[in-house]
């Protein structure tokens, strides 16, 4: 059987980002986007709409989305998956409730620089090393290896 393809969204509002803390593997406790698997007859675009909505609750009315590319995941250099990359651009006036828990983990809102810091290694490895070009609205093909939870490549493959 086929794995599904993937989609991640980063949720930008002015100058800060909405992140989850991950209650559930993989990465439990660490920094993450949104998103999750393209079920069926679902277009990436249509795939990640429909996980912003069950992960946040903010319904596309809200947000400006972005298409940022794709990600090709790799352990071990094995191909894993296919990640869509998203950015949804929040409006400025919508009421973002947090620190707020979900069945996904807890939502809380930070500084754009603060999850780019070369220090900060509570962010899942591969969002960090995306999260530069998504911000910037920039769309390309990247390519992630992971040697267990150690990101050891990551590359621009336009």
């Amino acid at each position: 059987m086929a794995k599904k393809e993937l989609t991640l969204a980063l949720i930008i509002q002015g100058n800060k980002v909405l992140l989850l803390n991950r209650y559930n593997k993989p990465y439990i406790g660490q920094w993450n986007g949104f998103g999750g698997k393209i079920e069926p007859g679902e277009t990436p675009e249509q795939g990640i709409k429909r996980e912003l909505m069950e992960e946040t609750g903010i319904t596309p009315a809200h947000y400006t989305l972005v298409a940022n590319g794709d990600m090709a995941w790799h352990v071990s250099g094995v191909y894993q998956n296919r990640v869509h990359l998203f950015t949804a651009r929040l409006a400025p006036d919508y009421p973002l409730q947090v620190p707020q828990s979900t069945r996904e983990g807890l939502l809380q809102l930070f500084d754009l620089e603060w999850a780019m810091a070369a220090e900060n290694y509570g962010m899942i490895a591969d969002v960090k090393a995306v999260y530069p070009y998504m911000i910037k609205n920039e769309a390309h093909h990247f390519t992630t290896n992971f040697e267990g939870d150690q990101l050891i490549q990551f590359e621009i493959i336009d």
